[in-house]
């Protein structure tokens, strides 16, 4: 009799360790498309930060400034409007 008791025990455990490994396995799977996920969206940001710093680099080109100040109806100070800073 206590053989029939260890098998029964045996095999529940067999059983539960099974049920375990699927589960964990679903989690894995889930995990594993998340990383994906994860990973487009960083070439997605990491892409989209170049084109921000491409485009940084445009508008701080001494021409585009000058252009843009052009276009504002700004100039350059006279030297009557200069003024030092104190220290």
């Amino acid at each position: 009799m206590k053989a029939h008791w260890v098998d029964g025990v045996l095999v529940g455990l067999l059983v539960g360790v099974a049920v375990v490994l699927v589960e964990m396995q679903h989690q894995v799977r889930d995990l594993i498309q998340e990383l994906e996920t994860e990973k487009a969206r960083t070439e997605q940001l990491e892409a989209q930060w170049r084109r921000l710093q491409t485009e940084h680099a445009e508008w701080l080109q001494p021409q585009r400034l000058q252009e843009l100040a052009r276009r504002l109806g700004l100039r350059p100070p006279t030297p009557q409007q200069l003024r030092a800073w104190p220290e």
